[in-house]
Order: structure tokens, then C-alpha cells, then sequence
């Protein structure tokens, strides 16, 4: 049964299916006061309801209504789960910060408390990316270890060290992932002032739109001075991909030393599926080894693939994958098997 859940799910996706769902709006709140507005994707058919999962969207400015989670939360629903999407502000405001875990592991509990959103008080969770970094440290909290039974992530940030030099170091067309890096690191650095941050938000917002950085030019007009001259470095070279990894060491050193410090994989007790494209150009493939490496260490159940059918975190799909296909729905089908 669940292999047709499987089944259900990717085709829905792959389709971004338009039938009729009741989705609900709810705010969740944070141990810092703050609401997550959150959808909630009810099942096609409640009494078939199968399980609860929470999606995590990714580091774009629009969240939970990022198009892509929307279809995956909309597959999930057809399948016959149901499917919480919070909006994190501080993930969709391209912050890495450990507040975040916090704010995902507030959410899982509050999820399990509400009989309304888990009737099981269990909950699997779906995630991408630099978010995955985020959400599995958060499964592995202690105070909601015993909550959460299952998750996936499709690409994941292990080595903050490794994630942060790559993304710096590595010449590559994808400026939306250095901007986000280089704010991050000044971010959890306590570098990152008024100016800089209006600027690298501009800068990712004009890389994701791919509209030339038309809006970070513009603002870089009205600025003058040292401020001026500070932005315009950054911007400089990122455009002509030089190796910012060497001057930003000692940022990348704090970093990684704060967010490894911080959590523990030895605390997860769900089943764990890693899946991440073969030829990602922002994360690794070496990252979600060497975190399945280390759960296979610690005793964990875990799943990995390393596939082509990805490009970081978006589908594609050729005549000669079809034996890739299969494996991938077998990775999926790992995830649902544990929810």
C-alpha cells in the first residue's frame, strides 16, 4: 500500500496536479513569540488520512507558497497525507541561523499536541537543501526525537566547513547560493549591517527573478563612500566567480564551529532517506555521504541515493533514466514506508 502512495505522490508532483483541495489556513507559534503562518493541505479523502507530514521549504522569499512546495505539498494531500507548510521568515529572509532549528523543532511539537493536524501525534518531515541542515538536527532534538518517524531530505548541508568553502571556492553560473552564503556567514558573524544586507537581499532577489541584478545596481547608485565601495566588492566578485573561500575563512571556521557544536545526530531515532543529485553545483554529493556515513556509525536506519535525475533540487527527467526512476521511487517509498 504505501509503494502506491509512493507512486501517487511522484506522479501528482510531476504533474502538479489542479483537482479541488481543502487547504486551511493556522498560525503556529514559536518559542520566541512569533506566528508561522502555516498551510495545512488536508487529505483528498479524510478517511483515508495516512499520516502527517511537515514540508520545510527552502531558502526562497516566498516560503511556503514557493511553487515547487506547493505542488509537493498538493501531491501529498492526493496521496492521502496531510501536508503542514509553515512559513519560516528566517529561512525565506535567506538567514542560516540556528534559530531556525529551534523554530522547526517548536513546530513539531506543536503539530503532535493537535489532534486536528496529527491524529497519531507522529509526524514525517519533508525538506531540501541547506533546510535539511536545519530539520534533521531538528529530528534529532531530544524534547521531539519520539515525534518525528520519518524524513527526507533532497540535498543537505553536513559539513558547514566544506558547504560554505565549495559554494565560495567553486566557479559556477549559480550567484543565488553565494549571495545567500556570504550574508549567512556575515550574519552569524555579527557583520552584517543595514547597507549589505539590503543589498545581498536585492542581489538574491535579482538572481532568482534572473533579472540582471537590475534592482542591486539601481540601489547601488544611491549608496556612496565606504558603503558604496563595501557592496560593490561583493557584487565584483561574484560576477567575475572569484575564490572568496581563502578571505572568508575565518568566517567559515566560526560558522561551522557554532553549528556543529550546537547538535548531535546520536539523538535521531527516525528512519532517514537522503537523496541528492549527482551533479549538484551548490552542495556536494559529498555532503549527504558523509551524513549517511555517520548515521550508519551511530546505528541509524538510513537510505541514501545519489541520482541524476536531480539538478539540486529540481526534477528532471530523460529516456534513459528509467532505471534511475526505479531507484528513486524505491527512496521515496522508504520515506512513506516509516510515516
Amino acid at each position: 500500500m504505501k509503494f502506491l502512495d509512493t507512486i501517487k505522490f511522484l506522479i501528482a508532483a510531476i504533474q502538479n496536479s489542479n483537482k479541488l483541495l481543502v487547504i486551511d489556513q493556522v498560525a503556529i507559534k514559536s518559542r520566541f513569540g512569533e506566528d508561522f503562518q502555516t498551510d495545512v493541505y488536508q487529505p483528498i479523502n479524510p478517511k483515508k488520512y495516512k499520516g502527517t507530514i511537515l514540508f520545510v521549504h527552502g531558502m526562497n522569499k516566498y516560503g511556503n507558497k514557493d511553487p515547487r512546495m506547493m505542488a509537493l505539498c498538493k501531491a501529498a494531500a492526493l496521496a492521502n497525507y496531510r501536508a503542514v507548510a509553515p512559513t519560516y521568515q528566517l529561512i525565506a529572509e535567506y538567514y542560516v541561523d540556528l534559530r531556525s532549528v529551534d523554530e522547526i523543532v517548536d513546530t513539531i511539537k506543536l503539530i503532535a499536541q493537535d489532534k486536528t493536524l496529527s491524529e497519531s501525534g507522529k509526524v514525517g518531515i519533508f525538506t531540501a537543501s541547506l533546510s535539511g541542515t536545519h530539520s534533521i538536527r531538528a529530528a534529532a532534538n531530544v524534547e521531539v526525537a519520539s515525534l518525528v518517524t520519518s524524513i527526507c531530505s533532497v540535498g543537505i548541508c553536513f559539513n558547514p566547513r566544506t558547504t560554505f568553502t565549495n559554494i565560495l571556492k567553486t566557479k559556477s553560473h549559480d550567484r543565488y547560493a553565494k549571495y545567500i552564503a556570504i550574508k549567512s556567514l556575515l550574519h552569524m558573524n555579527d557583520e552584517l549591517n543595514e547597507t549589505l544586507r539590503i543589498g545581498l537581499d536585492l542581489a538574491i532577489d535579482d538572481e532568482f527573478d534572473e533579472n540582471g541584478l537590475q534592482r542591486t545596481k539601481q540601489f547601488l547608485l544611491t549608496l556612496t563612500g565606504e558603503a558604496r565601495e563595501q557592496l560593490a566588492t561583493f557584487i565584483e566578485a561574484v560576477e567575475l566567480e572569484r575564490d572568496l573561500s581563502t578571505d572568508y575563512q575565518h568566517l567559515i571556521e566560526n560558522i561551522h564551529n557554532k553549528m556543529t557544536a550546537a547538535y548531535d545526530m546520536r539523538g535521531l531515532r527516525c528512519y532517514t532517506t537522503l537523496i541528492h543529485s549527482a551533479e549538484d553545483n551548490v552542495l556536494p554529493t559529498l555532503e549527504t555521504v558523509l551524513l549517511y556515513q555517520q548515521l550508519k556509525e551511530y546505528g541509524k536506519q538510513a537510505t541514501m541515493l545519489i541520482t541524476p535525475i536531480l539538478e539540486h533540487a529540481d526534477f528532471q527527467f530523460k529516456l534513459s533514466y528509467m532505471i534511475d526512476m526505479i531507484k528513486f521511487m524505491n527512496a521515496f517509498y522508504q520515506f512513506f514506508k516509516h510515516i
